[in-house]
């Protein structure tokens, strides 16, 4: 290059000339000043100051403080420090300046007098004086406290070049006074900038608070108040490494996130970002996290390209050594080194902004799902699955299936497919930091080797244009992986909410096929992609070996020898271009993976929104007048009829055809104005539309017509300091995870007096009191520990407690006893709770609130067919529908309701699991599901691997040797090493032996060449057999574990662990597991490769056994402290990862109830301190990660730094030195690998830990043992004796006390039995032991001769039917519901359904044209129902009574000769219920019926009835005998009820049938 005016000779780049070295020192920090002062103050660079501003955007999170909490505020209330700091480091810092700048001009003058031949010293200098006037201006005019960025850039920039001219000047010392000034010189020059750069360098960024420096390095993380050095060195990370090494960590130990990484204000600030697609959205939101990782990568790169120019350049001068020569070669080692360090700098900086945007991306991800969570339609119940509305379509369901993705797909989007994308943005470097370094390789091998790179070049492109084709059929087969794991996990959650009832029914096999052949189709799927993925590493292994052989044959054709300096740096340069070819592919594949999953996220964003609802974005007419209340006019209100379906799945790779909703329920001419502060009622039978009026005064259904009238909101107070909000108890109360406290206050304040008068009016006291923690119990998933009665009653007290003026309560008393329904009604719905509030009730108790009620809807086939005032609809006698003999049975006020004595355990993270280690059980257990045959092919193909690229780097040596002119003497390694070890002789021996067959390099270049191809074609082959090997055995233990853990959950003890962890282990650990051949691959690789090159080096260096002593110690200290404290990190964010999904999945249970109380803030604001804990593990354990490879990228540049300097010392040749180089680079960049990945393999192999950990939960008695099997007649219900409970006794758990106490009976075959007693006597319990859900603590049940004990749980159910209180339905067609295995004919199926009253006898019509029946319902005429017509999972499309009678129907298609009923009438309407009653004793007279009622008029004709209390049995009888026991309980029963009357006469209507 040219010279600079004034230098006289030399070149640009001769660092040896004076004027050149003076030329750079100028115009560096010249440039730099130039470049700051025009961000500085020319605004009209927009480009310039955005990137300005980029850069201090983490030195400045002011603006995230505005967004944070109130506690993140840092006001800094406390100027001591600064003051302290104003005082000395300033002036100091201006007097070094002020010195180094009179220094530099000083010198300039001196040359300018002394030096007339190189004039051009005296003008740099000068002008070196000048820039560090420069320098001296901005803290004259800028004064702060804290850190001075650009003087540390220029500091550092000048201590660079101050470092690099003394060594040179130490090279080339020399005895004239000239030299002796200049060496005095740099040494004061030096000590000045060391000065200054040491003071720039301990600024802090910010000064803490005196409330944030208490907490510093304690609970918060100093990241913006660590100096310049400390972030240079990420010196500021090692106080919470040490922390991880010294004890053991919980959660609170881990530092807390800054502001500006909080999950409120990085999501508040993406909310206000408005761009067409979700992919702009985030780039423009995280822009300039992305614009300094672009910058910074690129620094990177071209640093990274500096070590093998100066291999090339130190093996040149090895190649032709001289006097000047050697001393020029430290200079370029000390370079070298330097810019490695100043590479690792970059490289930390840049992945420290990938993590941010990652871990923003993250969050930003997940909120906004959360908020479409709380924002989209919930009225379409079956788009994605094509269910079929049946009537009432989800009417009683309050908390419906939402439109368009079920359940399962959600989780998987905020488990899967978040993680994918923000995985992929941590690794987005790859791409374009690849394509660089394939660019930059190209371009320096063309340097390197002329014309003969080109014809490399074009392999490349070849190979390259396949890897598109590659890549395109991986985008379609992610689609489908992706699809097809949705449908896995649908059906798993499916599974995991109808596990109880599949145990009822014994159908865990069925179940177990289902989902292991979703399972099998995710498979196929995952096996395509795997191969895909192998046929992209071929490539990408390929590439590199034939751009290479290409390049060699080329360059000897054109008649050039092929030298260590350019063989060496052309291996080094390949082994780079490896790298990126196999990571550029690699990455590409997550890069479409992520782009598929930003699909799916977008899709589901773009789902339709609410069109009524209560909230800033809902639609609904708003009253000005507090006179109008709750209202609809003109009303017609349907489900969401969207019924187009865009699958995931390309429609050629899935050839079903989807199904189509063609049914809906709806409301129609609704007119209603319910009056204001009194009780409405809603009635009307069974399915006929009472929970969709609800719902659609909620906003919840779509409004085809008219608009539903709501008051005004929350803000709005009325007299009695009640709020214009409303307050809604649904049928199916939803019970959030939490204590019984928090789920009645729902997040309005605590009122000491009303909250003890809501817990008694509601009937909770005696619950509470029965409880160790009372009402700070904690509420298990789903209120698992809870009564169907006491989860009602919690719900109500939650409706009643908040102030709400509107409380709208969805038929409360169908599942409470009739007992309870009386004392419901006299202490709260006549109580001052309620005085004053619009309340509006569902429910069939009409007669019990006829007398308090003001208003009456009656509702038929989804239209109002009677409304109006009780008192004006009683003058005219318009209430044809109320019937007398209502539920209105006990009247005795005295309750007791005891809880559910279910064992109270709180699922938390096990805090003493963050620190262990991977348990050996568990790398036992993996390993050993595939076969060890596998395992030990795989470890043998890439030990072979290993070896053969060590052998490649040795013929590499010989091919340079071979040519004779390279100073071969004592170059050979055995040779050298059997001179001082006896035992190598027979090695050198036959080495030499080998060696004197090799041809002249000179005369058979071709030779060399095809041996090279050959080895690596070999290395190809290990590597790729290597892989596919992996891949077959990790796909073995994935199906295995899999099918493990489904068989486990399936057939465990009840109660199940919560089902978010279940459904986590299913979705986030099995891809975890099933990702992990790559990470495995990976590291294993690197590991042998770091032990190969060790070898290596130290047998072709014996020297480098002492430094390598040391550098191992080092790598070991930094290793094993990174591990210990990442592995803590990565289980806390993995079980801190739990309660995010297990938030979800309350939002999608309860949206409408949440909703309902406008709580969407409360929970979004829990939402945000769950997704903090999580990601503070995550972004701290990233930290810990650039930590690590900021002391590898130094332990890295000195291994180098120190091989070079032992090479050079020990005077080999230059094919060893360039192997001994060569490899120490691969061996860095290998045990970072390790490191790095390993921590990675150890967290997947963390998900098998918790996978495992479900393996050893206990299982029932399902299995079949054939020895012990009943025959196949039993039981046989001929037998006199033919149900025995004989001294029973159960418990809950070993320490509990007994909830049945010597309980003993004999029922009779063919008998009807009731079973009544209030609620906490023990009729669940002694159901749950009936069926074997609990053992006994004592006692036995015999049935037909077989003590139940001794058989399977399978055989036993399976011959028992049971109808529970909550009937469980499944996503399916109704017949798999009611005849899953297709045992019977259509025909029968109808007549079950028929005779349950849900179809009509006169509306069975048969299809022509398909032969299947069809019946219309009764209740809608509208609705069609074939056996095709599809059910919502939970049977969410049908109401709860309809759900009630296809159970009945299941129960009528059984025939077993046992049937047991519990509580499965209590929400039916009065006719439906008698009409049930008459099929019970028509259809089940051959059977022996037992029937858990509360009903006294349900089971007052039966045979005889068995009266519990307190656990015992204490009447056991006739009904006619024990309503005639004076003194009874029953007798007392009926005769405090005011049916007593009507119970006679059913009584002798029973007697009159008898006879």
């Amino acid at each position: 290059m040219k010279l600079p005016t004034g230098c006289t000779e030399g070149n640009l780049f001769d660092i040896y000339d004076a004027c050149v070295q003076s030329f750079w020192t100028a115009f560096v920090p010249a440039f730099l000043i130039i470049i700051f002062s025009l961000v500085s103050l020319v605004p009209s660079l927009l480009l310039t100051r955005s990137f300005h501003d980029t850069i201090l955007a983490r030195f400045r999170p002011e603006e995230a403080e505005a967004h944070a909490t109130p506690e993140n505020d840092d006001t800094d209330d406390d100027t001591r420090p600064t003051r302290l700091i104003l005082q000395w480091r300033l002036p100091f810092l201006i007097f070094v300046t002020l010195l180094q700048a009179l220094a530099w001009i000083t010198l300039g003058i001196y040359h300018s007098v002394g030096d007339e031949d190189n004039s051009g010293i005296a003008v740099f200098s000068a002008l070196t004086g000048i820039t560090w006037l420069c320098i001296a201006l901005r803290p004259v005019l800028c004064r702060k406290p804290s850190a001075y960025v650009h003087l540390f850039i220029l500091y550092a920039t000048h201590l660079i070049i101050g470092v690099v001219r003394t060594v040179v000047l130490v090279s080339h010392l020399q005895t004239t006074r000239s030299a002796a000034l200049e060496g005095i010189w740099m040494s004061f020059n030096l000590a000045m900038v060391g000065t200054g750069f040491a003071i720039t360098s301990r600024m802090p960024l910010k000064f803490p608070s005196s409330a944030a420096l208490q907490e510093l390095y304690v609970k918060r993380s100093p990241e913006d108040y660590a100096s310049i050095f400390e972030w240079a060195t990420y010196s500021w990370v090692y106080p919470l490494v040490e922390r991880g090494n010294t004890f053991e960590m919980k959660p609170e130990d881990v530092w807390s996130l800054t502001p500006s990484m909080q999950s409120r204000p990085i999501f508040t600030k993406f909310s206000t970002i408005k761009q067409p697609t979700l992919f702009r959205r985030l780039v423009v939101a995280n822009s300039s996290d992305f614009l300094l990782d672009i910058a910074l990568t690129t620094l990177t790169v071209i640093l990274s390209y500096a070590a093998p120019c100066f291999l090339y350049r130190i093996l040149k001068l090895v190649e032709n050594p001289t006097l000047e020569g050697r001393s020029e070669v430290y200079v370029l080692a000390l370079i070298a080194f330097v810019c490695a360090l100043l590479k690792g700098q970059a490289e930390t900086q840049h992945l420290y902004f990938d993590t941010r945007a990652s871990a923003r991306i993250n969050v930003q991800l997940m909120n906004t799902i959360c908020d479409k969570v709380l924002k989209r339609s919930c009225s379409g119940m079956t788009k994605e699955l094509g269910f079929e509305a049946g009537p009432e379509a989800s009417s009683s369901n309050s908390n419906p299936p939402k439109p368009d993705t079920d359940c399962g797909k959600i989780v998987n989007l905020m488990a899967v497919d978040v993680n994918k994308v923000s995985a992929a943005v941590s690794s987005a470097y790859i791409l374009y930091g690849g394509a660089l370094e394939i660019t930059l390789t190209c371009v320096t091998m063309h340097g390197l080797l002329g014309s003969a790179a080109f014809a490399g070049f074009l392999v490349m492109f070849v190979v390259w244009i396949l890897h598109i084709y590659i890549t395109r059929a991986h985008t379609r087969l992610q689609r489908g992986l992706s699809a097809s794991r949705d449908r896995r996990m649908s059906v798993v959650h499916e599974l995991v909410n109808v596990n109880r009832f599949i145990k009822f029914f014994s159908w865990e096999d069925h179940w177990i096929e289902q989902v292991k052949y979703a399972r099998g189709e995710e498979m196929d799927w995952m096996k395509r992609s795997r191969m895909n993925s192998v046929l992209s590493a071929i490539a990408g292994i390929v590439a590199p070996l034939l751009v290479s052989s290409v390049f060699f044959f080329v360059y000897i054709k054109q008649g050039e020898q092929l030298t260590p300096s350019v063989a060496f740096t052309t291996i080094v340069l390949m082994d780079m271009l490896r790298q990126s070819l196999i990571l550029f592919p690699d990455f590409t594949l997550p890069v479409f993976e992520c782009y598929v999953s930003l699909e799916r996220i977008e899709a589901f964003l773009n789902e339709e929104r609410f069109n009524c609802v209560y909230s800033p974005n809902k639609h609904c007419v708003a009253t000005d007048t507090p006179d109008d209340g709750l209202a609809i006019e003109v009303g017609h209100f349907t489900w969401n009829t969207t019924s187009h379906l865009e699958s995931d799945v390309p429609s050629q790779l899935d050839g079903k055809s989807m199904l189509k909703q063609t049914n809906n329920f709806e409301l129609q001419d609704i007119n209603v104005r319910f009056p204001e502060g009194k009780l409405s009622l809603v009635t009307g039978p069974t399915g006929c539309g009472k929970t969709v009026l609800m719902l659609a005064l909620l906003g919840e259904m779509t409004a085809i017509e008219g608009k539903p009238i709501t008051p005004k909101g929350i803000s709005q107070m009325d007299r009695s300091r009640h709020s214009g909000a409303i307050s809604y108890a649904a049928q199916i109360p939803w019970i959030q995870y939490g204590t019984i406290r928090e789920n009645i206050l729902f997040g309005y304040p605590y009122d000491g007096q009303r909250y003890e008068d809501v817990l008694t009016r509601c009937a909770l006291g005696p619950d509470l009191d029965s409880l160790e923690n009372g009402d700070q119990t904690l509420v298990g998933d789903r209120g698992s520990n809870l009564s169907a009665g006491q989860e009602a009653r919690i719900a109500l007290a939650r409706a009643v407690y908040a102030q709400t003026k509107y409380v709208l309560l969805d038929d409360p008393f169908s599942a409470v006893d009739a007992q309870t329904s009386r004392y419901l009604y006299d202490r709260l719905f006549c109580s001052p709770l309620l005085e004053g509030r619009t309340v509006i009730l569902v429910t069939h108790h009409i007669t019990l609130f006829l007398s308090t009620a003001s208003y009456i809807v009656h509702i038929l086939d989804g239209r109002i067919s009677t409304q109006g005032y009780v008192r004006d609809l009683q003058a005219s006698g318009r209430l044809p529908f109320v019937r007398h003999r209502l539920l209105q049975e006990d009247q005795d006020a005295e309750v007791y309701q005891g809880m559910s004595r279910q064992r109270d355990e709180t699922q938390t993270p096990h805090e003493s699991a963050f620190s262990r280690q991977i348990a050996f059980s568990t790398y036992k257990t993996y390993f050993q599901t595939a076969s060890s045959w596998m395992w030990g092919a795989f470890v043998l193909l890439i030990v072979l691997s290993q070896s053969v690229g060590v052998v490649e780097k040795f013929w590499i040596r010989e091919w340079g040797r071979a040519y004779g002119s390279n100073g071969l003497t004592g170059d050979l390694v055995w040779y050298g090493l059997s001179k001082k070890t006896s035992f190598l002789d027979p090695v050198s021996n036959t080495y030499q032996r080998i060696l004197a067959f090799i041809p002249d390099g000179s005369g058979h270049p071709l030779f060399y060449v095809m041996v090279y191809a050959a080895i690596g074609f070999i290395m190809v082959l290990c590597r790729v057999a290597a892989s596919v090997t992996l891949y077959i055995t990790t796909s073995k233990v994935s199906v295995s574990l899999f099918d493990r853990l489904l068989e486990r959950v399936v057939r465990a003890d009840l109660p199940l662990p919560p089902r978010s962890q279940i459904l986590s282990s299913f979705s986030k650990d099995m891809h975890a597991i099933d990702a992990n051949p790559d990470c495995l691959n990976m590291v294993g690789n690197a590991f042998l490769n770091a032990i190969v090159a060790v070898i290596t080096v130290m047998a072709s260096c014996p020297a480098f056994v002492f430094p390598a002593i040391i550098i191992a110690f080092c790598y070991q200290f930094v290793a094993t402290r990174y591990l210990n404290i990442h592995r803590q990190l990565l289980r806390m964010e993995s079980a801190f990862r739990v309660p995010i999904v297990c938030a979800l999945e309350e939002l999608l249970d309860g949206i409408v109830t949440i909703r309902a109380f406008q709580a969407e803030r409360r929970f979004v604001d829990a939402f945000h301190e769950k997704l903090d804990v999580a990601n503070k593990m995550y972004y701290n354990a990233s930290l810990t990660n650039i930590w690590l490879l900021f002391h590898h990228d130094v332990l890295g540049a000195l291994a180098v730094f120190v091989t070079t300097l032992l090479v050079l010392s020990q005077h080999v040749g230059p094919g060893t030195a360039g192997l001994c180089i060569s490899t120490t680079m691969l061996f860095t960049t290998s045990m970072y690998v390790v490191c790095r990945f390993g921590a990675s393999v150890e967290f997947e192999l963390n998900a098998v830990e918790r996978v495992v950990e479900y393996l050893d939960i206990p299982k029932d008695h399902s299995a079949i043992v054939e020895s012990k099997r009943p025959p196949a007649y039993w039981p046989s219900n001929t037998n006199t004796s033919f149900l025995s409970v004989e001294g029973l006794s159960v418990r809950y758990g070993p320490s509990l006390p007994l909830v049945l106490n010597n309980v003993s009976f004999t029922l009779k075959g063919r008998e009807r039995i009731g079973i009544i007693g209030r609620t906490g006597s023990g009729r669940s319990t002694l159901i749950s032991s009936l069926l074997r859900l609990l053992n006994p603590a004592d006692g036995r049940i015999v049935i037909d001769g077989i003590d139940i004990a001794t058989i399977s749980v399978h055989d036993l159910r399976s011959r028992i039917t049971y109808i529970p209180e909550d009937t469980g339905l499944f996503s399916g067609t109704l017949r798999d519901n009611i005849d899953p295995f297709c045992e019977h004919e259509e025909k029968d199926c109808f007549d079950a359904l028929r005779h349950v009253q849900l179809l009509s006898d006169d509306r069975q019509v048969q299809d022509s044209s398909s032969g299947s029946w069809q019946a219309d319902c009764g209740a809608s005429s509208r609705t069609t129902i074939t056996l095709d017509t599809q059910v919502a999972p939970g049977g969410a499309n049908f109401s709860l009574g309809e759900r009630r009678l296809i159970a009945m129907a299941r129960a009528l298609l059984r025939r077993n000769s046992s049937i047991v009923v519990y509580e499965a009438t209590n929400s039916f309407d009065p006719d439906t219920d008698a009409k049930i009653q008459e099929i019970l004793r028509e259809r089940f007279k051959h059977v022996l019926l037992i029937t858990v009622a509360s009903r006294l008029s349900t089971i007052i004709d039966y045979d005889r009835l068995i009266v519990l209390k307190d656990g015992r049995v204490v009447e056991f009888d006739t009904p006619l005998n024990l309503i005639n026991r004076e003194g009874g309980v029953f007798h007392e029963m009926c005769h405090s009820s005011q049916l007593h009357a009507e119970l006679e006469v059913a009584l002798l209507a029973k007697m009159i049938r008898d006879r």
